[in-house]
Parts: structure tokens; C-alpha cells; sequence
């Protein structure tokens, strides 16, 4: 059984904010200053650290927005651009504490919800890469900075640019691949969502629950139905204490799309922890839209290479 670094443990525990996060008190609306001095200023200082930052001179930004944080605490914009400067610092641990606090489900947090989303990717590479002995370093994602410190009216993607992550060296290895990001998110995060529920469900022991996100015609391959819904109602239940946790890699729509997205390929890696025992396994389920719904259609374990 292969040795399950630390360091995977903690990104995958922190996928479960993705789930279920409380409000955090960090940052929360974008604050307005009072004067229309001080704004000007701020927006000033802002723009520095944009600059610094699109120069990848990281060491000169990060004071900057951390001032600026300071003197406005609830400023998304500013959090954000912060916690992009950090994780090119190293300084991980501080980079997940400000993306955590800053989402709250509002259409502001969305440019913070992908790039956390980015950086558990990469932990889990990395993590992946280290347990699995190779050598060669995982390649950054690309992060998103604001580039407005105060909200403007229109969509809240507006005016964003990606920075350019640092040279680093690649591997062509599934195991370092960055979560894909498709460009019709609103579909996807409705399916990784109900990836992650079911997830929790199984770690919870809600039998019924967990199996409710199967179709009603759902069998593996060389079982029955019945067979196998014998054998998950006695695996799953409150008493066991079950440990599921995911990380998304790939989330990519299958056939046409004439009538919209019907079904949905994610790849994922699976951590599974139950008394003693622990795995890590990399996992493919076909999601299929059944009304306003996605339900498991197949579920399958991706051999290693």
C-alpha cells in the first residue's frame, strides 16, 4: 500500500471548503473608503502592485497589498491579488487562510473560488508527484489577479487578465495536470458539486442519501443491482467512520450539445480513509442530467500507469 504524504492530506481536507464553507470574517464586500482622496490613493498603490506583479517582482508587491489590506480588511480585490502574490512567494498555508475567507458564495468570489480551486490542484500534484517518487516539479497554474479595486458595474469578469505563472519545470505525468477549467462553468460547478455531496454523503454513512446519486438503473460491471446495493449498505453507514475526500482534475462534456450539456465525464483523485486502512486512487464517473439533476451513470477506477 503506498505511504500517503502529509502534504496531500492537507490539500485534500481543505477541498471540503469547496463544500460547505462558513462565512469567514477575513474579507467580506468590497469596503468603499470614505474620501474621495483616500480612494484615489488606494487605487494608486493598487496599480503599483499590479505592476510589481505582472513583472513577477512578487517580493515588492506583496508589502503593498498587504497595507492595503490593512487599511480596507473587507476588500476582496484586495485579499485576492494578495493571495496570488503569497502562493508565488511560497507561502501557501497564507494563501489558503485569505481565498477560504473570501468566499461566500456571491458573484464577487468567483475569480477567488477558481483560484483555490487551482491551488488544491496543485498541492494535490504535488503531493501526488512526491509519494509517487518523481522527480520533476509540478507546473504552477495560472492564477487570476482583479484589476479594479473598487466593484464596478457588469459581469465580475470583467477587466481580468491572467499572470503568468513562474518557469518551472513540467511533466507530461496525469499526476501534475492542473484542474481543467471549461468555459461554460455555470453547467460544470453544478456537476462538482454534486461530486463533492456525494462525497460527503459516503464520508457521513448516509446510505440512503449516497444512494440516491446513482440512476435507478445504475450497475457496476460484472455485478447485479441488488448485489451491489447489498454490499454499499454495508459499507455505508454512521457508525463506520469513513474518511472520502476529491480532487477534481479534469470535468469534460460528453457527445452533442444541441439540446444542452447531458452528461459529463470528471476525472478526479480519491483519498479513502476507514479505521486503518487508506487509499488513494484515481476515479472517472460519467454524470448523466436526469431534469434538473446530474446522477451517476458509471463509476470506475483508472488503473495506474
Amino acid at each position: 500500500m503506498m505511504r500517503i504524504p502529509t502534504g496531500l492530506l492537507v490539500a485534500l481536507a481543505g477541498l471540503l471548503l469547496l463544500c460547505a464553507l462558513p462565512a469567514q470574517e477575513v474579507v467580506g464586500q468590497s469596503q468603499t473608503p470614505v474620501t474621495v482622496e483616500d480612494r484615489a490613493a488606494a487605487e494608486q498603490r493598487f496599480a503599483q502592485g499590479l505592476r510589481f506583479a505582472a513583472a513577477e517582482d512578487w517580493q515588492k508587491a506583496a508589502p503593498i497589498f498587504e497595507e492595503l489590506l490593512k487599511q480596507y480588511p473587507t476588500s476582496m480585490e484586495v485579499a485576492n491579488n494578495l493571495a496570488v502574490v503569497l502562493f508565488h512567494l511560497g507561502r501557501i498555508d497564507r494563501t489558503q487562510e485569505i481565498l477560504a475567507g473570501i468566499l461566500e458564495g456571491n458573484e464577487e468570489t468567483r475569480t477567488s473560488f477558481r483560484n483555490l480551486q487551482l491551488l488544491y490542484g496543485y498541492l494535490t500534484a504535488e503531493a501526488y508527484r512526491q509519494g509517487m517518487g518523481d522527480p520533476k516539479r509540478s507546473r504552477r497554474p495560472t492564477m487570476l489577479l482583479k484589476q479594479t479595486l473598487f466593484a464596478k458595474t457588469g459581469p465580475p469578469e470583467d477587466g481580468e487578465v491572467a499572470v503568468a505563472p513562474p518557469v518551472v519545470r513540467a511533466t507530461a505525468s496525469a499526476a501534475t495536470v492542473p484542474p481543467s477549467v471549461d468555459p461554460r462553468p455555470v453547467e460544470l460547478e453544478g456537476v462538482q458539486q454534486r461530486l463533492m455531496a456525494w462525497a460527503a454523503a459516503w464520508s457521513q454513512g448516509e446510505v440512503d442519501r449516497y444512494l440516491a446519486f446513482y440512476r435507478s438503473d445504475y450497475a457496476p460491471h460484472g455485478k447485479s443491482r441488488l448485489s451491489w446495493l447489498r454490499e454499499r449498505r454495508a459499507k455505508v453507514y454512521p457508525a463506520r467512520k469513513i474518511s472520502v475526500e476529491v480532487v477534481v482534475k479534469e470535468m469534460n462534456p460528453v457527445g452533442g450539445e444541441g439540446d444542452g450539456m447531458q452528461k459529463v465525464r470528471t476525472l478526479f483523485v480519491q483519498r479513502y480513509q476507514a479505521g486503518g486502512y487508506q487509499d488513494l486512487t484515481l476515479k472517472r464517473i460519467l454524470w448523466s442530467r436526469q431534469g434538473d439533476t446530474w446522477l451517476i451513470e458509471e463509476e470506475e477506477t483508472v488503473p495506474s500507469p
